[in-house]
């Protein structure tokens, strides 16, 4: 005994593929910049700074959804720290 499938639904492609396929957009990189230059203004240790502004630049170059999500809740964190 067969069982048969019908599906009435069609799909069509179109010239449009964004409309179709969409791609994460990065953070705009003007934010991070305007960021670091508030850091850079703090009057705190050399090296916290550091360390924050690498995880900034670090950003770019990641390609895990999950580290970047943790290296973002980091800035956030840093951020609130110190009212930026």
């Amino acid at each position: 005994m067969g069982l048969t499938i019908k599906n009435k639904n069609t799909f069509e492609l179109t010239d449009d593929l964004a409309s179709i396929f969409s791609l994460p957009i990065e953070e705009t990189k003007e934010d991070y910049q305007s960021l670091k230059e508030d850091i850079y203004s703090l009057k705190i240790d050399n090296e916290e700074k550091a360390n924050i502004i690498n995880k900034i630049n670090k950003l770019s170059t990641i390609k895990s959804i999950k580290e970047k999500k943790k290296i973002i809740k980091e800035i956030e964190e840093f951020k609130y720290n110190y009212n930026i």
